[in-house]
C-alpha cells in the first residue's frame, strides 16, 4: 500500500513579473504585490497575519521542482551572513516548472463528504490526490479535512477532528500539535484507518534567495508527521516551509519518510520533492 504521506500544501498567488534586475523585498516598509487581479498589501514585519496571505479558489502559481522519482541536493539549514539567516534556493538545476491551482470543491464527486470545505489543492505536483481544507477566519486557523483522488471513489479520507496544519499569525515561535484519525476510509482502492499527528513549528525568520526574488524575513515551518495505519508499519514524515506574506509558501523541501521507526533527520540535503516559486 502506499504510504499515506499527507503533509500539508499550502496555496499562493500567481504574481506578476517585474522586468529588470531581481527585485529585492525589504526588511520592513509597506509594499504592494498585484496578482490575479488581487491587491496584497503587507509591512513584512516577520510576522504574517491571516489578512496578509490571499486565499482564493482559482488562484495558481508556478513553481521549480525536480521532477518526480528524483531526489534533489537541497540546504535547508542555511548560512549566517552578519548575524541574519541566509537560504540559497535560487538554484534552476534540474527542475521542471509546474502550477499549484486553487481548486473549487462543490460539484465534484467528493463535496458531500465535506459541506464546510473551503477549497482543494494538490497533494504534491502531480495533484492526482487532493488535499481538502476549510480555511476557519474567525479562529485563524486552517485545518486538513481530508484526501480524496482526483478519479472518482479511488481514495476518501475523511479526517475527525480535522487537522490543524497553519495557524494564524505565524511567527517565530509558534509550535503546536495536532492529530486527525480516519475511519473507514480508502487509498488507492483499499480500506485504511490511520492515525496522523503532526508536529508544527516555526523555528527560523531569514532571507530567501529564490530563482528571481530575494526576499527578508521570511518565516521557515518544520512539519513533522507521524502516520499510525493499521496493518502498515509506522511511516514518519518531514518538511520545511518557507512563508513570505502575500506569496504564501514560496519554497518546500519534502525529505523520504521513513518506516524503521526512526525520524528523518532535521539536516537532510536530499529533497524528494523540492519546489521553488518561479515564473
Amino acid at each position: 500500500m502506499k504510504n499515506p504521506v499527507a503533509l500539508s500544501a499550502l496555496l499562493v498567488i500567481g504574481l506578476t513579473a517585474c522586468p529588470g534586475p531581481d527585485p529585492v523585498l525589504p526588511d520592513a516598509g509597506d509594499y504592494q504585490i498585484i496578482g490575479d487581479s488581487l491587491t496584497c498589501t503587507a509591512n513584512n514585519d516577520g510576522k504574517i497575519d491571516l489578512d496578509e496571505l490571499l486565499f482564493q479558489v482559482g488562484a495558481s502559481a508556478d513553481y521549480r521542482v525536480n521532477p518526480p522519482g528524483t531526489l534533489a541536493t537541497v540546504d535547508n539549514q542555511g548560512r549566517l551572513e552578519q548575524g541574519q539567516l541566509v537560504w540559497d534556493h535560487s538554484s534552476i538545476d534540474k527542475t521542471v516548472v509546474a502550477p499549484v491551482r486553487v481548486e473549487e470543491v462543490s460539484n465534484t464527486w467528493y463535496a458531500k463528504h465535506f459541506p464546510d470545505a473551503s477549497f482543494a489543492i494538490g497533494q504534491d505536483i502531480k495533484a492526482e490526490t487532493l488535499e481538502v481544507v476549510r480555511l476557519d477566519r474567525s479562529a485563524g486557523k486552517l485545518l486538513l479535512l481530508g484526501l480524496v483522488s482526483r478519479k472518482a471513489d479511488d481514495t476518501l479520507m475523511v479526517y475527525k477532528p480535522p487537522i490543524e496544519i497553519m495557524r494564524f499569525p505565524l511567527q517565530k515561535g509558534l509550535k503546536f500539535t495536532s492529530v486527525g484519525e480516519v475511519e473507514n476510509g480508502t487509498l488507492n482502492g483499499l480500506p485504511i484507518a490511520t492515525r496522523d499527528t503532526y508536529e508544527i513549528e516555526v523555528n527560523a525568520e531569514g532571507t530567501v534567495l529564490l530563482p528571481s526574488l530575494e526576499m527578508r524575513r521570511t518565516l521557515r515551518q518544520q512539519v513533522k508527521v507521524r502516520i499510525e495505519t493499521v496493518g502498515q508499519k509506522e511511516v514518519h514524515a518531514l518538511q520545511y516551509q518557507w512563508f513570505h506574506e502575500c506569496f504564501g509558501e514560496v519554497v518546500r523541501s519534502v525529505a523520504q519518510p521513513t518506516t524503521d521507526g526512526t525520524l528523518p533527520s532535521p539536516g537532510f540535503d536530499k529533497a524528494q520533492e523540492y519546489r521553488r516559486l518561479s515564473f
